[in-house]
């Protein structure tokens, strides 16, 4: 009579699944986006390619400033309560948006202010984040469906290049590849509900405030780490903008993303 494998050596397996597949849907998905950048790269020119890398720059903080650590605490959570999850979705899809709300507020009067092509790709950029204030990828995560997370971003990747393959012809179309970040992001969304339970697309759930408050201050820590990862990733190219100018930009991140890769 056959015998079930012991549970430890389950969980073993399928740790080691869930592993196998979120590094082939990052290898894939950064294939893409490599292709996506390289061709941006070679249609727009050092200058606006520069620009571009600016404004990117600018939306990593922008992304943390309207998901600090949320990902990670609701995950936690999530994990360690399941029945928890629906109020979980509501909680932190309201605090994301709400978030990113304000950040669309901040860049649009930055950019009325201004009135610079980064500002203006800038705001184009913060857009993408709408979007990905829904994004399920954390509520996945926790009950291990990794699958569906590397596949929602696997398709958002080949949203992404083809899109800058398609649209983006030289420096006149320099405003196509935000937007196309923006559909490849809704895109990932879209993907994720589908395949969601009917519970955790519920929107009579009442929010309460004090506990998302509290969710917001957990999630500092993850934030702070975060914000200091990004800083070493991005004060180079800020600093070349500071020091040179956006061509000198382009120029080093058309050799820096085959590193990052």
């Amino acid at each position: 009579m056959a015998t079930s494998p012991p549970q430890g050596l389950q969980k073993a397996r399928s740790a080691g699944a869930n592993t196998l597949v979120m590094v082939a849907g990052h290898i894939i998905s950064r294939a893409f986006l490599m292709v996506a950048f390289m061709a941006a790269a070679r249609a727009l020119g050092p200058y606006a390619f520069g620009e571009i890398n600016v404004a990117l720059g600018v939306l990593a903080f922008l992304g943390l400033a309207t998901d600090p650590g949320l990902y990670y605490v609701a995950q936690r959570r999530f994990a360690g309560n399941p029945d928890e999850g629906p109020n979980l979705v509501a909680l932190v899809n309201r605090l994301r948006t709400a978030l990113v709300m304000i950040a669309l507020i901040a860049t649009g009067v930055v950019y009325a202010v201004g009135r610079t092509q980064v500002a203006w790709l800038t705001f184009l950029y913060t857009l993408s984040l709408v979007p990905s204030a829904f994004s399920l990828a954390w509520a996945f995560s926790a009950r291990e469906q990794f699958s569906v997370v590397a596949v929602a971003n696997v398709t958002s990747a080949v949203v992404y290049a083809a899109s800058i393959l398609v649209f983006v012809r030289g420096p006149q179309h320099l405003f196509y590849v935000p937007l196309g970040l923006v559909v490849s992001n809704l895109s990932a969304t879209i993907f994720q509900y589908l395949l969601a339970p009917t519970q955790w697309r519920q929107r009579k759930i009442q929010t309460p405030w004090p506990q998302a408050m509290k969710l917001l201050r957990e999630g500092l820590s993850f934030g702070t780490v975060m914000l200091l990862a990004q800083l070493l990733v991005w004060v180079d190219s800020f600093l070349l903008l500071a020091l040179l100018d956006a061509n000198a930009v382009g120029l080093y991140h058309a050799a820096y993303r085959w590193i990052l890769f």
